[in-house]
């Protein structure tokens, strides 16, 4: 009875918020779904042919051709489709790996050369690494936590070569639940009033590279500039997903009871905040995770193990 007054309350939270509904919504599309197999946290590749996701407990990453409709495994790993990104062409996947030595954890930025089927391992395997790996503007290179430091670090070529690392210019990436950048190439705390030790989550940095979403632990979704101006409280949300103008934010809005996820929706709304939708209104299901078409027409989330795609059309 609880969980049906909540769905009701989110509804008429929107049509109050919201007004005349910014976006037209289609019905979702199963993109992938097996027996006795859970797929998860789904991201749209830059080119729109391909999806990544990855299995339960975020082990493994698989990549689907839009086109066969085939999806092949990539990577069997631990962690593997927990912090992973496309790179800027679509040619290869770039996440933080683990692996356990008696009850130690270790971990490793890896990246999955797609065209070429190689894995490219950038760094040894250790203990402490407080950051997930981001790519560098261009793709040319991964930002990664490497032996005490923040490094830019260049991927291999086809024929081969030294991984020189340097520090680089970047925009925005979390270390350690705190927000960095490195304008002038040394990296340096961002100053967000007000938020001062709390620790941050999910940050996406806008297409456009002017602007971020992130998460507060405990707190709500908050968008701002890359340098921590502007910032706009969205209220609760989780997992920011910007689309491919920088306009929007796609996210989910979930409840759980201490271990498991209850109920879980998708919302979008604009930049400034202005415009929040609700994507989603459904009973028994889990949308979670979304992911922006590179031309802004769709979506890609999960629920309950299965990969969807929701078909949006601006009003």
């Amino acid at each position: 009875m609880r969980l049906l007054l909540f769905w009701v309350i989110q509804s008429l939270v929107g049509v109050l918020v919201c007004g005349a509904q910014p976006f037209s919504v289609g019905t979702p599309e199963v993109l992938w779904t097996a027996e006795d197999a859970y797929f998860g946290n789904p991201r749209w590749s830059p080119e729109g042919q391909q999806i990544a996701f990855t299995g339960e407990n975020y082990r493994g990453l698989w990549v689907l051709d839009l086109r066969s409709a085939e999806a092949e495994q990539v990577s069997d790993e631990l962690s593997a489709g927990f912090g992973y990104s496309w790179s800027p062409d679509g040619q290869a996947l770039l996440t933080r790996v683990a692996r356990y030595e008696a009850h130690l954890r270790l971990n490793s930025v890896v990246v999955y050369d797609l065209a070429a089927a190689r894995t490219h391992t950038l760094t040894p395997f250790q203990p402490h690494m407080p950051m997930l790996p981001v790519w560098q503007a261009g793709g040319a290179a991964a930002l990664v936590y490497d032996a005490g430091q923040v490094r830019a670090v260049t991927l291999p070529t086809a024929q081969g070569g030294s991984q020189a690392t340097t520090l680089a210019p970047q925009p925005p990436w979390l270390q350690a639940g705190q927000l960095q950048a490195s304008p002038s190439g040394a990296p340096q705390p961002v100053v967000l009033d007000g938020l001062e030790g709390r620790q941050l989550l999910n940050l996406a940095v806008s297409p456009t590279g002017t602007h971020m979403a992130f998460e507060v632990m405990g707190g709500n979704l908050f968008v701002a500039a890359v340098d921590g101006s502007e910032r706009v409280d969205l209220g609760r949300g989780y997992r920011p997903a910007w689309s491919p103008d920088g306009e929007w934010v796609a996210f989910q809005v979930s409840e759980d009871e201490g271990h498991y996820f209850t109920a879980s929706e998708l919302y979008v709304v604009r930049r400034d905040g202005s415009e929040r939708q609700a994507l989603t209104n459904t009973r028994g299901d889990l949308e979670m995770n979304p992911s922006w078409s590179p031309d802004g027409t769709s979506l890609v989330y999960d629920s309950r193990g299965t990969i969807y795609r929701l078909p949006l059309q601006r009003r």
